[in-house]
C-alpha cells in the first residue's frame, strides 16, 4: 500500500532480528536456521526490494543494523553470526548495485544495548554465556549522546547515532559502510554534530 502512494520514503532502518537457537553446532535445527536467515537476511533484502520505487523516488538511504558478530565467531551463535555475515553482504551488494540510481546503502554495528535480546542471551545456557552476563548495564538515565560505555549502552544513545547517520551524514558518505559506534573517528563526527 505504501508503495503505491505519492509519499516520499527517505530512510529504511532494517533492525528487526532474532538470535536463533543459542546452541552448540551439533543441536542446530534446520528450521531454526532457515526462520533466522529468513527475518535477519531476506526481510530485510525482499523489503528494501519492494521499497524500491520509493526510496529512488527521493534518492534515499537504507540503514541495516549489523553486530560485530558478522565479523568474528561467538560460542553457541553460529546461527545470528551467519545471519549478521550475510546481512553485511547484502549491504554491500545492494549499495553497489543501488548507488548509481541515486539509493544509498549502509550499515551499522550499534555496541552492545541494554535490549531485550542481550537479556535473553544472559539468560541462556551456553559456552558464550558469560561474556553476555559480565557486562554491565547502563549506569544511571540518559542523558545526551556520548561514546558508549564499556558495558551495555543505553537504547537512546544508539537511536541518537543512528539518527545523525540517517540525517546528517550526506548520501555519498553514507553508503557503501559500516559503521562502528565504537570507532573513535565515527565518534568525533558524530558527537561534534551531536554538540
Amino acid at each position: 500500500e505504501l508503495c503505491q502512494g505519492d509519499a516520499p520514503l527517505s530512510c529504511v532502518v532494517h533492525n528487526a532480528a532474532v538470535t536463533g537457537e543459542v546452541c552448540s553446532p551439533e543441536k542446530i535445527s534446520v528450521e531454526d536456521f532457515s526462520k533466522t536467515m529468513a527475518i535477519n537476511v531476506e526481510g530485510p533484502l525482499f523489503l528494501t526490494k519492494e521499497l524500491l520505487p520509493l526510496l529512488m523516488r527521493s534518492q534515499g538511504r537504507v540503514l541495516h543494523i549489523s553486530s560485530g558478530a558478522a565479523h568474528r565467531p561467538l560460542s553457541g551463535c553460529l546461527t545470528y553470526c551467519t545471519s549478521k555475515a550475510a546481512l553485511l553482504q547484502v549491504m554491500r551488494c545492494l549499495d553497489e548495485e543501488l548507488a548509481p540510481k541515486g539509493v544509498r546503502v549502509g550499515s551499522t554495528m550499534p555496541g552492545v544495548v541494554d535490549t531485550e535480546m542481550q537479556s535473553h542471551l544472559r539468560s541462556q545456557d551456553f559456552e558464550g554465556a558469560d561474556l553476555f552476563r559480565s557486562l554491565a548495564p547502563p549506569v544511571g538515565s540518559f542523558d545526551g549522546p556520548k561514546a558508549p560505555p564499556r558495558g551495555l549502552d543505553h537504547p537512546e544513545n544508539v537511536a541518537d547515532f543512528l539518527s545523525w547517520l540517517l540525517l546528517e551524514v550526506p548520501l555519498d558518505v553514507f553508503g557503501g559502510r559500516e559503521w562502528n559506534i565504537g570507532d573513535p573517528e565515527t565518534q568525533k563526527m558524530w558527537l561534534r554534530a551531536a554538540s
